[in-house]
């Protein structure tokens, strides 16, 4: 049993133990030298500008596509004749078309609405009357006051 176990022991001692490289013929391949740097970010650089480069490309060519039309552009048939801002980001525009005036209410949605024009708004506008120019005077004012306090 001694014996045994010795065996046993010196078997395992043998099989734990790294083998020699001249006793089994094996030498391990000599690790290649690292890479050089340079050229490897060269490429990686050269290739994220090609795709920066395509990007910016396609963003400009979506935004010319999608850009809007402007009505101050002479057209033809289509010209702005005024334009009237309402708030930040609303407006009216005053446009003729083939000799038709037309009114168009614009927000960032779009169009809202379209009214056509007629006639000429001359007889509506204030003349040469001074009053009408700057507004009501004071006395016109406290008048209406006094009428309104008296009718309540």
């Amino acid at each position: 049993m001694n014996q045994l176990l010795s065996s046993l022991l010196f078997v395992s001692h043998r099989l734990l133990q790294a083998p020699s490289e001249d006793a089994v013929g094996y030498a391990p391949p000599v690790a290649p030298a690292p890479p050089d740097l340079g050229p490897i970010l060269m490429r990686l650089a050269a290739m994220t500008g090609f795709v920066l480069l395509i990007l910016g490309g396609l963003a400009l060519w979506i935004w010319l596509w999608r850009r809007p039309v402007s009505v101050t552009e002479d057209r033809g048939r289509l010209r702005s004749l005024h334009q009237i801002w309402l708030g930040r980001r609303c407006c009216l525009q005053l446009v003729e078309v083939e000799g038709c005036r037309v009114v168009i209410a614009v927000d960032p949605g779009g169009i809202k609405s379209v009214h056509p024009v007629s006639g000429d708004f001359a007889s509506l506008l204030p003349g040469d009357d001074p009053r009408h120019q700057s507004g009501p005077s004071v006395e016109e004012i406290m008048s209406l006051l006094a009428a309104s306090r008296n009718a309540a």
